[in-house]
């Protein structure tokens, strides 16, 4: 008890010597700050070193796990704040229309750069002579072929939660596959492992930036990049009478909140706003996480401890 009163005392030094307009100036509210969490890694570690920083600055935080839907609602009526990693793919028509009602906000990129695509292992290039043309996975679609498919190859899909987009694509370009929702994130990477551990064939809608791509040597299918018209015209791309013949669009990555939330904490809602993460940085923090089984919060509070050369000037300028 006494080393975190110390700790403590230390901090505030720290933040009255780095800006004496601090203490007065926040926490603005002695309400709670809750951050919406939705189900991967990536996300919690995000909102966890966001929480973290504010933990420091003298606000009080939570954190709520949730499923999409309700972090949107939870957002829109203000029981819920902050969400500082949302993945603007089938959720941004959502996005769109409750920040035209007034609803929710976003508080800018985060930095990521997000893709989405199938994934498999570089050893099925051996079986597959041509990967990663999506016109030579067309062609082996038997080597992923399983008795709850048979006969058609098994597309290991994202969870329903996260609105998948794959049968859509197999649809448009004519694979005889057949898409299994993954029951979580966590499901997926423990097939990632078993079936590279056994070099067994896997095709998984999988994203970067995550570990597992480079932990599991997972190459992405080439399928056509996005074109606004290959949803709207049949006749872009390579089926004339198919929209969807192409990726998404890249994902764009945002720091969303209610609508509220910089009138009642408003130094807060700035330093969430200056917070920007690479790629480069978070993958090795989410495998702290599911591989090392460290604790989220010790992950996050490290990442603070180490790193006051990164996240101080984003305290500086959020409260000029």
């Amino acid at each position: 008890m006494t080393t975190l009163r110390n700790w403590l005392v230390a901090g505030a030094c720290w933040l009255s010597l780095a800006n004496p307009a601090i203490g007065a100036a926040v926490p603005e509210s002695p309400d709670t700050i809750k951050f919406a969490l939705l189900d991967w890694t990536g996300n919690h570690i995000t909102n966890h070193i966001a929480g973290e920083i504010l933990t420091r600055l003298g606000y009080k935080v939570d954190y709520a796990t949730t499923a999409q839907a309700a972090a949107w609602q939870g957002l829109s009526d203000g029981a819920l704040h902050v969400n500082a990693e949302q993945w603007l793919v089938t959720q941004k028509p959502v996005f769109e229309d409750l920040k035209q009602k007034g609803k929710v906000t976003s508080l800018g990129q985060l930095g990521l750069v997000g893709r989405e695509a199938w994934y498999y292992p570089e050893y099925v290039a051996e079986k597959c002579t041509g990967l990663p043309a999506w016109e030579a996975l067309k062609k082996c679609t038997e080597l992923f072929v399983t008795t709850e498919t048979a006969p058609k190859g098994r597309l290991l899909d994202f969870p329903p939660e996260w609105t998948p987009e794959s049968p859509k694509w197999i649809e448009a370009f004519g694979f005889n596959l057949t898409a299994i929702p993954a029951g979580s994130e966590g499901a997926a990477i423990t097939e990632m492992k078993s079936a590279t551990a056994r070099h067994e064939p896997l095709l998984v809608m999988f994203y970067e930036p995550h570990w597992a791509v480079g932990e599991y040597k997972l190459k992405a299918v080439d399928l056509p990049d996005f074109d606004p018209a290959c949803v709207s015209d049949p006749k872009w791309g390579t089926n004339p009478e198919k929209t969807n013949d192409c990726y998404e669009a890249r994902p764009e990555i945002i720091k969303v909140a209610w609508s509220g939330f910089a009138d009642k904490w408003p130094v807060a809602a700035k330093v969430i706003e200056k917070i920007k993460f690479t790629n480069e940085a978070q993958a090795p923090l989410i495998k702290k996480v599911d591989i090392e089984k460290q604790k989220l919060e010790a992950v996050a509070k490290q990442w603070v401890d180490e790193n006051q050369a990164t996240w101080k000037p984003w305290v500086d300028e959020a409260t000029k």
